[in-house]
């Protein structure tokens, strides 16, 4: 079903059509609170879950809203370094991306190990920590380029701000939690990763510790089981809007 309208009132009518609904135990959704208030009414027995994406991008929000601060700060002097490392794409993309490798990105490495290894494709699998934490400062040789020296990405931004290391050092230990941390222990953790945010005096890390807080059952609730993702949804949402993008002016949704 592809919803024309978000508002509570609509969907509430919609989803009591719904004959069993009584019988949902789980539903996923991101942390809007219409969506909350739907989902009480309507799914009475479900337990709520927040989407791991949408919560964490919270906290990585948080982080590139320090960054921006720094540009700001910087902008006077556009030719300086700390603003080029700052605007730089890759830099930016580095400070959010998670230091150590996901569970996702665990198993994608190992399909591709085993791509290779099968002859399937030609292509290696980078090394996370190499190929994209160091930028290779080359000159020219015999008209070849020859490798110079390695540049350590990540410190020479973090180098720029204290507030900015801060920030990404309690980025990590969230990141840490969602990978590393049982559900048993989840609530505990989170906790006192909220107080020391709190203690941080970062005012974009603790506006992201609030919501955290705010959603912290739903969030908590999300560890039990780690398939619990609104991914394939979103992937479809992604789909229809490239659709309405290239529909030249056909938005209304009884016309798909």
């Amino acid at each position: 079903m592809i919803y024309y309208q978000q508002k509570k009132d609509f969907l509430i009518k919609y989803f009591k059509k719904v004959k069993n609904r009584k019988s949902v135990k789980v539903v996923i959704y991101d942390l809007y609170k219409p969506y909350y208030e739907v989902v009480k009414i309507c799914f009475p027995n479900a337990i709520f879950v927040a989407d791991p994406f949408h919560y964490t991008s919270y906290v990585t929000k948080g982080l590139d809203n320090v960054r921006l601060r720094l540009v700001h700060k910087y902008e006077s002097d556009k030719t300086s370094y700390g603003y080029r490392l700052l605007k730089n794409r890759i830099n930016c993309i580095l400070l959010l991306k998670s230091f150590s490798e996901t569970k996702s990105e665990i198993r994608k490495r190992k399909d591709k190990e085993e791509k290779y290894n099968k002859g399937i494709t030609n292509k290696k699998t980078k090394d996370k920590f190499n190929d994209f934490w160091y930028g290779v400062m080359k000159i020219k040789r015999n008209n070849t380029f020859v490798e110079v020296f390695k540049i350590d990405r990540l410190n020479e931004v973090l180098k720029i701000d204290t507030d900015l290391a801060k920030a990404y050092s309690l980025k990590e230990e969230f990141l840490r939690i969602t990978i590393n941390v049982k559900y048993e222990n989840t609530k505990e953790e989170l906790e006192k990763w909220i107080k020391k945010f709190n203690k941080s005096e970062i005012p974009e890390m603790i506006d992201a510790a609030k919501i955290i807080k705010n959603w912290l059952e739903p969030i908590v609730n999300s560890f039990k089981d780690e398939r619990y993702s609104n991914g394939f949804t979103e992937a479809n949402n992604n789909t229809i809007d490239k659709i309405i993008d290239r529909a030249y002016g056909y938005k209304k949704i009884w016309i798909f």
